[in-house]
Formats: structure tokens, sequence, C-alpha cells
């Protein structure tokens, strides 16, 4: 049923004349078209969002009108690492504040070509060192999308090579681990995903990189020893491109994998109209939940 759900949300969509950004063009294009993309999604009610500042990187706090509001989850958005923002995915991000009953830290990055990698690590890496002296590492769930997932990852590896204490528990929705996009799912299911392609990856790839190794650990964490991490949870969609990164980082993880039969990239955003999209928000608000709590995994 819901996959229908997805198929005339997508074909609405496109019938209107919207559709999703190319991250192939210039990033103020991919950036301006990606902000049109995200600003036609509704934001959940039952939510505050303020600005607000951790270890000097900007973003938003995200507060469930109930629950305790104490932060219990760091959030780093997608969008290839040349375009988004906190603001464009407050559907996600305000949907697992209200799920788990705690506030969302999600960090405004800077992105690509105004700093390139490693920068997005570095920042996410300050970000998640001041909330684990905040909040206790114990008791935060760090969660990222597309993007951001893979970020969530590099997080990780850059606290354990650091000696620094992992979170409870850490969710990846679609993650982009991969960035020379060398998984075979992004060839085989190109016509099945209309959100992303191995061209726009491979060029946002670039701006991102710059010169560097696109197989540094902390760039594709799939190329990376991902032992000895937060006990992971990955989402992905059966149909999207990105199929294969997920499987690689969560068989390396030895984390827990969820495969949503019928979903494509990114499904979470269509919480409004998916089930599976609110249904994959409240497994990981009940994840974020029970590791605010003390109580791990949920």
């Amino acid at each position: 049923m819901s996959a229908e759900q997805l198929g005339a949300l997508l074909t609405a969509a496109a019938e209107s004349g919207g559709s999703a950004p190319d991250f192939a063009d210039p990033p103020e294009k991919a950036r301006k078209d990606f902000a049109a993309f995200l600003a036609g999604l509704p934001v959940p009610d039952g939510i505050t969002v303020r600005p607000h500042q951790v270890a000097g990187v900007p973003g938003l706090l995200v507060r469930p009108e109930e629950g305790t509001g104490s932060i219990g989850a760091l959030y780093l958005h997608g969008g290839a690492y040349v375009a988004g923002d906190p603001g464009g995915y407050l559907g996600i991000i305000g949907g697992i504040a209200r799920e788990s009953g705690c506030a969302v830290f999600a960090p405004d990055y800077t992105l690509a070509p105004e700093k390139r990698f490693p920068g997005a690590v570095e920042e996410a890496s300050a970000v998640y060192r001041a909330l684990a002296d905040e909040v206790g590492a114990h008791r935060l769930t760090v969660v990222g999308d597309s993007a951001g997932g893979g970020l969530v990852l590099a997080v990780l590896l850059a606290a354990r090579d650091a000696g620094i204490a992992q979170p409870a528990a850490a969710v990846a929705l679609s993650p982009w681990a991969d960035l020379t996009c060398s998984g075979a799912s992004v060839t085989e299911r190109a016509d099945r995903d209309p959100l992303l392609s191995g061209h726009q990856l491979l060029h946002a790839a670039g701006v991102y990189l710059g010169d560097a190794d696109p197989r540094e650990p902390l760039a594709s964490p799939v190329f990376a020893d991902l032992s000895g991490l937060a006990p992971l949870t990955v989402h992905v969609g059966s149909e999207e491109i990105l199929h294969d990164d997920a499987v690689r980082v969560a068989e390396a993880a030895g984390g827990t994998l969820r495969v949503w039969e019928g979903m494509v990239h990114d499904w979470a955003l269509f919480w409004f109209a998916v089930d599976e999209s609110a249904q994959v928000l409240a497994d990981v608000g009940a994840t974020v939940a029970a590791a605010a709590a003390g109580r791990g995994e949920a």
C-alpha cells in the first residue's frame, strides 16, 4: 500500500512542476532548488524550534511540546555536502523529537565548496564532543540521513580514534557512505530511484573532496574499519541507489539493517503521506528515547 502512496506522491509532484534538485548543478543552483524542494514539505505540529549554537556551530534546537525536552539526539542533515540546512529537514527532525520526547540539535555545518573535506566532519565532531560532555555520551544518539548518514559514521570513527566515548546509539537513514559510488546498486537501481543519480553524487563528491582521496575513511566509511563503534541501526529503501552503501556499513559495523520494501532514497521526508515514512521516524524516535532513558537500543 505504501509503495503506491509514495508513487502517487512523486507523480503528483512531477506533474505540478516540482522535482528533486540536481546535485550536479553548480552549488548555488543546487542549494536554491533543494531549498525550494524541501520548503514544499510540511512541518509537524507539536514542536518548538529555535536557533542554537553548540561548539561554535550554529543550528536549530527542536523540542517536543510533550516529553522531557532534554537533548537526546544530534541530527546531521543530508544534501550531498553541497546543499541543505536543518530548516529544510524539520519534518524528519521534528518527527524524531515528537516520537522520542527529546530535544534534537541539528547543526548547520558549513557546506562545500566554502569548506571542503574534512570540514563537515570536524564541525560535526566538535558538536558531538560538546553534547557528549553536556548530556553524557551514554544518553545521546547520533542520527543522520543521506550524506548526513555517512557523516554519522565519520563522527563515530573520529571519536573512536581519538579515544572519545561512543554515543549510546547511532542511526543512519539512506546513508551515502561511499563517495566513489562503487556499489552495484548505484547502476542497478538507477531507474528505480527518482531522487538521486550516480552522476549527481560523483559531481557533489568532487566539490566536497577537492583533492582529497574519495577512499579516505572519514569521507567514505565503507572503506574504514568499522569495529568498536556505537550500536548502529541502518535504514534503507529497497529501491534506492544507495542500498549497497547501507548493506556494507551495517555488515562491517555489526549493526542492524532494516530494508524498507518499495521505498526510495530518503523516503522519511514524506512522513505526512507515506506509512513507512512515519513508521521509520517512530522507530528512530524509539531508539532515541531508549538511549536517553539509559536503556540502550529500543
